[in-house]
């Protein structure tokens, strides 16, 4: 009996331990939160958005250089669950995107976070999509300050003009989280490509 006490009191701690993570295990919501698009926008400007985000490690132009965050541009749209059912109430079902959390593995599986790669991030948002609607917004991708930390703080000390620059490729696993006005769960993920260099700067 001591020891279910015990173990319920150690769960009772370890659940709040972790930010930005409510109980989001399954999605209860009478509509379903899609990712549409998801864009990789790089901090820097020699860059297109695209499907494909480019992260320069260091930016360094006219003598002077500088890190930058690289943000994401994701699409969203909500459906019903079953579309033929008219009792979903729209103005009840429209979601309020709450927080995101981005995770990244290397592209061989690779996954450890501060050697293989940058550790995961979580942040707020406060946003709307209503039922049939979609929007887009931004979160962040890349730290900036991750970019001097390992492992990206090693490929700007790598670097060495006339050279190969060393590129590392990951996946960014992303997963937003949201809530209905009547108070159900949504989640939904998406993954970016991500290749991390020196790259050169006109």
């Amino acid at each position: 009996m001591k020891r279910g006490w015990l173990l319920g009191v150690m769960a009772i701690a370890l659940s709040g331990c972790t930010p930005f993570t409510p109980d989001f295990e399954k999605n209860t919501a009478d509509v379903i939160l899609r990712i549409t698009s998801v864009t990789g926008q790089s901090g820097d400007t020699d860059f297109a958005e695209g499907s494909v985000l480019f992260s320069d490690v260091l930016n360094c132009k006219e003598g002077a250089c500088s890190t930058f965050n690289d943000n994401a541009g994701l699409s969203f749209t909500v459906i019903p669950k079953n579309p033929l059912d008219g009792t979903v109430n729209n103005a009840f079902n429209t979601v309020t995107l709450t927080n995101y959390t981005v995770s990244y593995t290397r592209t061989d599986g690779r996954a450890v976070e501060g050697v293989d790669v940058p550790f995961a991030i979580a942040g707020p948002m406060g946003i709307d999509v209503g039922v049939g609607g979609s929007t887009k917004t931004s979160i962040v991708a890349v730290r900036h300050a991750a970019k001097a930390e390992a492992p990206l703080k090693a490929i700007a000390e790598d670097f060495r003009p006339g050279q190969p620059n060393t590129i590392l490729v990951v996946i960014a696993h992303i997963t937003v989280f949201g809530r209905t006005v009547n108070e159900q769960n949504v989640s939904a993920s998406t993954n970016l490509e991500i290749h991390f260099g020196d790259f050169a700067n006109e």
